[in-house]
C-alpha cells in the first residue's frame, strides 16, 4: 500500500473495516453479536443532546414552583401578623379574637388566614394564566398556551410530573436520532395540544361553581409528560424500567404497562367527568384527563411520523446497514481508481 496515497489508503482501511462488521453480523438481524459498551467518553453526542434537553425540561418547571412556594412560605409568616391587625380593628372582631384564644384556636385561625392568602395568590395566578372557555386565547396571550404547562402549585403535583418525566427520559434519550430540538418540538406540540384539550373538557364538563365560570385554567406538565412516556411506550415497550426515580431495581415496570395503565385511567377519568360512567365519591375531579390524552397522542404521531423515520444512532463498535453499503461503495470507487491509476 505504499504506492497507494494516504486518502486511498484510509478510504481501504474503511472498507475493509466495514466489510468484516458486514459478515460478522447475522443474516435476520443484521447486526454484531457483541460491541464494546457505550462510554462516557464514546457516548453519541444526539445522547447527549437529548439529556441536556430532559434536564433543561425538568429545569424549567422550577422558577415558577420555586417562586410559587417561596410566596407560599412568606403568606406563612405573615399570617401571624396579618391576623393580629385583623382582629383589632373593630369591636366585634376584637370579641371574636377573645374567644377563639380563649378556646385555644389561635393556632387554628392563623392558619386559616395563612390559607386565605395563599388562595389570593392563586387566584391571581389563575387569573393571569386562565383561558376563555369558548376559545383559544388571541395571538397576544398565546404564551399562556406553553406557560401553563411549566406552573405547579404544590409539591405533590410537582414531584409526581418530574418523577413521571424522569422515567420516560430514561428510554427517550436512547432512541435513534432524539435531540434537544425533538424535545422541545416534542414540549411546545403537547403544550399546546394539552391546553386545547382541556379547553374541550371545560366547556363539555361543568358541575358545580364551574357552570358559571367564563374563564378556567389548567396547569402543570402531566400533558407534556403523558407525550413522551407515549413516545417511550412505542419506542421500546418491553423495556423495564424504573418507577421510583433514582433508586434503581425496587419496582420496575415496562414501558407499555405505565403509558397503558395511564392511558386507561384518563380514559377512565375522562367518562367519569362526562357521566358516562360512575366513581366513588372520592374519585378526584380536578385533573385534567383530556390534556393527558391530547399530549398522549402528539406523542404517538410524533414517534411515527418524525423520529421513526430517522437513521439510526451508531455505537462504539456499530454501524448502520446503510453506512456499511455507503462504505462498500466508497471502497469499491477507490479500488477503481486505484487500478486505473496504476
Amino acid at each position: 500500500m505504499d504506492s497507494f496515497s494516504s486518502i486511498q489508503q484510509d478510504q481501504v482501511r474503511k472498507w475493509l473495516t466495514g466489510y468484516s462488521r458486514y459478515h460478522e453480523r447475522t443474516p435476520w438481524t443484521h447486526e454484531t453479536p457483541e460491541h464494546e459498551p457505550i462510554t462516557k467518553e464514546s457516548r453519541d453526542p444526539r445522547r447527549r443532546s437529548a439529556t441536556l434537553g430532559f434536564v433543561g425540561l425538568g429545569l424549567a418547571n422550577v422558577p415558577a414552583f420555586a417562586y410559587l412556594q417561596g410566596l407560599k412560605f412568606a403568606r406563612t409568616l405573615q399570617a401571624p401578623d396579618k391576623w393580629a391587625a385583623w382582629s383589632s380593628e373593630t369591636f366585634l372582631r376584637r370579641r371574636l379574637a377573645w374567644v377563639v384564644k380563649a378556646t385555644g384556636a389561635t393556632d387554628t385561625a392563623v392558619k386559616v388566614t395563612s390559607d386565605l392568602l395563599q388562595a389570593s395568590d392563586r387566584a391571581e395566578w389563575a387569573s393571569v394564566l386562565s383561558f376563555s372557555v369558548d376559545s383559544l386565547p388571541p395571538l397576544n396571550q398565546f404564551w399562556t398556551t406553553i406557560a401553563v404547562n411549566f406552573v405547579h402549585f404544590d409539591l405533590k403535583h410537582f414531584l409526581s410530573n418530574m418523577g413521571a418525566l424522569y422515567v420516560a427520559a430514561t428510554t427517550c434519550v436512547d432512541i435513534p436520532g432524539m435531540t434537544a430540538w425533538h424535545i422541545s418540538a416534542v414540549t411546545l406540540a403537547s403544550g399546546i395540544m394539552a391546553t386545547a384539550s382541556m379547553l374541550i373538557q371545560f366547556r363539555l364538563v361543568k358541575t358545580g361553581l364551574a357552570i358559571l365560570a367564563t374563564r378556567r385554567t389548567g396547569i402543570g406538565a402531566s400533558g407534556v409528560v403523558s407525550a413522551f412516556m407515549a413516545v417511550a411506550a412505542i419506542a421500546d415497550p418491553t423495556k423495564r424500567v424504573d418507577i421510583i426515580p433514582f433508586l434503581p431495581g425496587v419496582v420496575t415496570m415496562p414501558n407499555w404497562f405505565v403509558a397503558g395503565s395511564s392511558f386507561l385511567g384518563d380514559i377512565y377519568g375522562l367518562l367519569v367527568a362526562l357521566n358516562v360512567l360512575r366513581a366513588p365519591a372520592s374519585f378526584p375531579t380536578n385533573i385534567g384527563h383530556a390534556a393527558h390524552l391530547g399530549g398522549t397522542a402528539v406523542g404517538v404521531l410524533y414517534y411515527l411520523f418524525v423520529l421513526r423515520p430517522l437513521p439510526a444512532r451508531t455505537s462504539v463498535g456499530v454501524q448502520t446497514s446503510a453506512e456499511d453499503e455507503t462504505g462498500d461503495q466508497e471502497g469499491s470507487m477507490v479500488l477503481l481508481q486505484m487500478t486505473t491509476t496504476q
